[in-house]
């Protein structure tokens, strides 16, 4: 016999979906029917499945351990796990409780891997609670931490990462719901004179990984709108504050390059005069600058280095973009 003691972690979760966690290798059919055999019982009484667990619950498995292992499985090779324990989990943490960590990701780092060699922010974020002692191979098994808002490789700033199931479901309920605000700091291009809420459409190509920005409605486009504020201007640059109404793929690079305003070192979207520069930076000169939560917690991660020695005329004074 097994018994589990459900922890704050887990609060508000079926039961039948946290089974499916903990014994990835059992059929759905196969839970619902040892939960009506009461060979699973929670707090020693037969249930449906469909309750929601609270803290301390306890849930009991009339299993052989020869069973339980089988049903759980590991689901964690040793190569994995030894590969994100030496990922490192040189993160720069901005916030964390118990189930949310906010995290300044440094321009040049995936927030996911794109292939299985790969280290992400992903990757150092569970580094670091194995380093802690927050994060079994079991634990991993059941729930993968990880970050909950993407940012591009090359954009810098503040992700919200779960630590726990209750942090992902806190984070994904809110930024669905549009109750995370989030701020952006960029320097672009030129002189810019459009300040304000600014309606656009786009559509996507997914073999190139891009967006393109129509200023009317068609057939298959997608609405976004920014809001964008002007915070200091330069000789060649304009630094701005966006503000994201939608929240789409390259929502703010592809639109302020559609307003002729290409990010600085923008690879992507911005212009073939930047190319002599991109040594200097590995990513564009955008940044997620400030998030506010639902409870009104405010995390600020500031600009890097780069953004003030532009403007200051300290790494390179180029021209407009080019035509």
């Amino acid at each position: 016999m097994k018994e589990i003691i459900i922890k704050n972690s887990d609060e508000d979760v079926r039961l039948d979906k946290y089974l499916r966690r903990l014994l990835p290798q059992a059929a759905g059919g196969f839970l619902y029917k040892m939960l009506r055999k009461k060979n699973i019982t929670l707090n020693g009484g037969k249930a449906k499945g469909n309750e929601k667990l609270k803290t301390g619950d306890n849930i009991r498995l009339y299993f052989s351990d020869e069973t339980y292992e089988k049903l759980r499985g590991d689901g964690v090779s040793e190569e994995e796990w030894t590969r994100l324990e030496k990922a490192g989990g040189d993160i720069r943490v901005l916030y964390e409780d118990d189930d949310i960590i906010a995290v300044n990701k440094p321009a040049g780092l995936l927030t996911q891997k794109a292939h299985i060699e790969d280290i992400s922010l992903n990757e150092k974020l569970c580094a670091r609670l194995i380093g802690q002692g927050a994060l079994t191979k079991e634990g991993y098994a059941r729930f993968k931490p990880s970050a909950m808002n993407r940012l591009d490789r090359g954009t810098s700033g503040i992700v919200l990462c779960a630590k726990t199931p209750l942090g992902a479901r806190r984070l994904s309920s809110a930024i669905a719901e549009g109750k995370v605000y989030k701020e952006y700091r960029c320097i672009v291009y030129g002189h810019f004179a459009k300040s304000g809420s600014i309606e656009a459409y786009i559509k996507k190509d997914e073999k190139n990984n891009t967006v393109e920005v129509f200023d009317s409605f068609e057939e298959g486009l997608t609405r976004i709108e920014t809001i964008f504020e002007i915070v200091g201007e330069y000789e060649n640059f304009t630094e701005l504050k966006a503000v994201l109404v939608t929240g789409k793929s390259h929502q703010i690079r592809a639109q302020l390059s559609h307003l002729g305003n290409p990010v600085v070192l923008d690879r992507k979207y911005g212009t073939r005069s930047d190319s002599q520069h991109y040594f200097l930076y590995p990513g564009q000169l955008l940044h997620a600058y400030r998030v506010k939560l639902w409870d009104g917690t405010e995390i600020v991660a500031k600009c890097p280095d780069i953004f003030e020695k532009l403007k200051r005329g300290e790494i390179w004074r180029p021209g407009l973009p080019e035509a």
